[in-house]
């Protein structure tokens, strides 16, 4: 999941697929590999201008509950993926 959140926590975007869109299920993977994955966000046209977050995670999809990270700066259960600009 991706999401483009404000400063103060309200979500603008979000983005949501299946790891590797179905090709690549997680019960395919290997301790420490490394996955990449394409997720596209649209920003709201009402989106006001300013600084953003990107933030990424995982979760459960029978429970919803998002699943442990490790590393990086995380928000929220998510992992900081960068900051952006919205002009």
């Amino acid at each position: 999941i991706l999401h483009l959140e404000d400063r103060d926590g309200r979500k603008w975007a979000t983005g949501d697929a299946e790891p590797g869109l179905f090709f690549t299920p997680t019960t395919r993977w290997q301790a420490g590999e490394v996955m990449e994955d394409w997720i596209s966000l649209t920003v709201p046209a009402d989106a006001p201008p300013g600084r953003y977050r990107l933030l990424t995670g995982m979760y459960q999809m029978e429970t919803m509950e998002n699943l442990p990270l490790s590393g990086g700066e995380q928000v929220g259960g998510r992992l900081l993926v960068a900051e952006v600009e919205v002009r």
